[in-house]
């Protein structure tokens, strides 16, 4: 009886199902940078400062950031630095502080094209790795009457926010406003390179997707030479 390997066995099932999330809507790339002042750094002398830019990210051209360092506490600063299309968020030895990220979209947007229902935040960097601390995001619709905020860890990988777990009648149709804070821990250095909303790109019924069907052709072919070494 021919023995078929474990990887070939995996593409064949993968050729028929699965799932992955995709970004449907990019909301900050971070590739538009701070102007005139990065990085924007708070202490006890300046206790906050404020960057303010018109993005151009397509998704989402002309829609404004609003960045706010703010010192709480502590003998050393806060800052915000964007590099390389890395917002990255620091504190010094024994200083806390905030980090508030607020996008106000200057009409309602709707969020949920493309199948988008989570917003997604690619977490590349982050120093406390049990960092008690959450990012905090909160969505406001049409009005500003519906307002709710949900938390995720701060730690590496993508954060996920299913609209579904946001409370408060909010209308992700037409969303005008999003914010995202994070109380910053004494000593800290994490970094974001993207937020934006994400879908799971799952596999239809009846049907298999491009990416899982080069996986299950190769699959298909591994068993091809498998049968050719066996003749």
């Amino acid at each position: 009886m021919t023995k078929i390997p474990c990887w070939i066995v995996l593409a064949l099932a993968a050729g028929v199902s699965g799932s992955q999330a995709v970004v449907t809507l990019t909301l900050d790339d971070f590739t538009d940078a701070f102007s005139p002042v990065n990085p924007l750094t708070a202490n006890a002398v300046i206790a906050s400062a404020t960057d303010v830019t018109n993005l151009t990210v397509p998704d989402v051209a002309g829609a404004i950031r609003t960045t706010t360092a703010e010192y709480l506490g502590g003998p050393v600063s806060v800052e915000a630095t964007l590099a390389l299309g890395t917002l990255i968020y620091s504190s010094g030895v024994g200083t806390n502080g905030r980090l508030t990220l607020d996008y106000n979209f200057g009409g309602a947007r709707d969020l949920t094209l493309a199948g988008g229902d989570s917003f997604v935040l690619e977490i590349i960097a982050s120093d406390h790795p049990a960092v008690t601390g959450l990012v905090e995001l909160t969505a406001t619709s049409q009005g500003g009457v519906m307002s709710s905020t949900e938390s995720v860890p701060f730690v590496i990988g993508d954060a996920s926010v299913p609209f579904s777990d946001f409370t408060g009648g909010v209308d992700f149709t037409e969303i005008t406003n999003v914010s995202i804070g994070y109380n910053v821990d004494t000593a800290f250095d994490g970094s974001i390179s993207l937020i934006g909303v994400s879908s799971p790109d799952r596999v239809p019924d009846g049907g298999i997707s491009i990416s899982l069907l080069g996986l299950s052709l190769l699959g298909l072919a591994g068993l091809g030479r498998l049968a050719k070494t066996k003749l």
